[in-house]
């Protein structure tokens, strides 16, 4: 993965343009702004980058749109049974169970009324995992906000579906510096 502050420059058919575009982002946009390096992508990696955010986006959709409809058959199969929270405060783990019991129970109690994600960093991706930061916010029916950076890992498993093996709650001035948090 690209480190922060640096923008990719997909590599170009024709190199005169290519080293236009990155000759133009060096004198330019680098100058004015925090951008550190201007990195020139091969195709295979950009394409790689677009596939992982593709499945990223719709692995937080269905977890959306699961939880809207509080359907907890649907929701669980996004979720590995090995998966693994961490930085809830007060639990030094939480695993399968405890989470499936815990949807349950919110779930059947019409305790969340929406879910939202917003913004995404890409972490490191793989054929087989993709780490990830987003903003999560869940609120409940009783007006109740809780709104956090989340890193996720999410891996395809043996029968060829992406889940969560790992999610953890980011400490504030992580997610800040990730750019998480306005």
């Amino acid at each position: 993965m690209l480190a922060t502050g640096t923008v990719a420059v997909p590599i170009l058919p024709d190199l005169t343009i290519q080293k236009k575009i990155k000759t133009f982002a060096d004198k330019i946009i680098r100058p004015q702004t925090k951008i550190k390096e201007i990195a020139i992508l091969s195709p295979v990696f950009t394409r790689k980058i677009l596939m992982s955010e593709a499945i990223v986006k719709q692995w937080l959709e269905n977890a959306v749109t699961t939880a809207t409809k509080k359907d907890h058959v649907a929701h669980m199969s996004f979720i590995s049974k090995k998966v693994s929270l961490q930085g809830v405060p007060g639990y030094e783990n939480i695993g399968y169970n405890d989470w499936a019991a815990q949807t349950l129970h919110e779930f059947e109690n019409n305790i969340i009324k929406s879910v939202h994600y917003k913004k995404l960093k890409l972490v490191t991706t793989t054929s087989t995992h993709i780490m990830f930061k987003t903003f999560e916010t869940v609120e409940a029916n009783d007006g109740t906000i809780n709104a956090q950076g989340i890193e996720i890992l999410l891996e395809k498993e043996s029968d060829g579906e992406w889940r969560m093996v790992q999610e953890r709650i980011l400490p504030e001035d992580e997610a800040r510096h990730d750019g998480l948090i306005d």
